[in-house]
């Protein structure tokens, strides 16, 4: 176990609805449109310290799901990761 590769809390640590809205913040300020009605969100974590938040298009029984996603990654307290947005390379009507 090597705790330096940790990120170290900066605010207090957030309960996992105010996680996702947080992570939806972050997609807003980089102006993506995302309709998340048409998506399925799957929120995974690393020791449950960091949070990911993973939102895919298309239906689970189709053979490209999981490969066109927005995806937000967050410490517990909020500091961003990192951001993955694939959904631009989606063909229309996938």
């Amino acid at each position: 176990y090597d705790s330096s590769r940790e990120f170290t809390l900066m605010h207090e640590e957030l309960e996992l609805e105010e996680l996702e809205k947080l992570a939806k913040e972050y997609i807003e300020k980089l102006n993506v449109h995302v309709d998340y009605d048409l998506l399925r969100l799957n929120i995974g974590d690393k020791g449950e310290v960091n949070y990911f938040f993973r939102w895919n298009a298309g239906s689970p029984e189709a053979t490209d799901f999981g490969k066109f996603f927005i995806q937000v990654g967050l410490t517990k307290d909020g500091q961003l990761l990192n951001l993955v947005n694939t959904l631009p390379f989606m063909k229309h009507g996938s």
